[in-house]
């Protein structure tokens, strides 16, 4: 029974080998071939290869200006063509350069923008203070309306003194020589004023002022000019 057994395990192991043996001989056989047929390509290719050189040759020796020619020219076609790319970068880098300085400029016209709309608020407040300082010096009358102011030492003298004049300049009766009514002085400066408003100087002063202040009101204007007995630097000087 050992021996029958121990001889059955010998012939198992045989076949065993024997089926080792047949597959490393067809890995061999397979191996073999993928090398032939590999050889074979690159033996292929070589002589494709080859063939194409040959023909190249054949072709420099039968026209070789052809050749010199087409030598130069594809240096020279990378050429151009490596300064038309360095051209559009630049372009575009310069075009990158002119929108973040108009970005730029935007920002500062708008900060400028907002500077000066300050300042012209600051300007508005100081104007509407001095109106309300000027019109607090009025003199308020029936209705709550407020009087303008009456004009200064200056120009009183002055009117008082161009009467003086006129009255010397006419006969007058030396006996009589009332005292001029309060009322009736005021009502005179108030026809002298409109009559003064028609006067082309004045118009003319009232006019540059408004130039030189648009954000003044004309009646303000106005009264400034008369109480500067129609000179434009006084008026102005008071304004700044």
């Amino acid at each position: 029974m050992d021996r029958q057994r121990k001889q059955a395990e010998e012939e198992e192991n045989d076949r065993m080998k024997a089926k080792q043996r047949e597959k490393a001989e067809r890995l061999e056989e397979r191996r073999e071939q993928e090398e032939r047929q590999r050889r074979e390509v690159l033996q292929q290719d070589h002589l494709r290869k080859t063939k194409q050189f040959l023909q190249r040759v054949e072709r420099s020796d039968a026209a070789p200006l052809a050749v010199t020619s087409a030598s130069h020219t594809s240096p020279w076609a990378r050429a151009q063509e490596y300064r038309s790319e360095r051209r559009e970068e630049e372009n575009t880098a310069l075009q990158l350069k002119k929108e973040e300085q108009r970005k730029k400029s935007e920002v500062l016209e708008e900060k400028e923008s907002d500077q000066e709309e300050e300042r012209m608020r600051e300007l508005r407040r100081g104007r509407s203070a001095f109106l309300d300082r000027l019109q607090s010096g009025g003199t308020e009358v029936a209705g709550g309306q407020i009087e303008l102011q009456r004009p200064p030492v200056a120009m009183e003298e002055d009117r008082r003194g161009w009467q003086t004049h006129s009255q010397t300049s006419r006969p007058q009766d030396t006996f009589t020589s009332p005292e001029p009514d309060p009322a009736h002085s005021t009502s005179e400066w108030r026809e002298e004023t409109s009559k003064t408003h028609t006067d082309p100087d004045f118009e003319w002063v009232v006019m540059k002022l408004q130039n030189s202040f648009p954000f003044c009101e004309r009646p303000f204007l106005e009264d400034i000019v008369i109480q500067s007995n129609g000179d434009y630097q006084q008026a102005y000087d008071l304004l700044i």
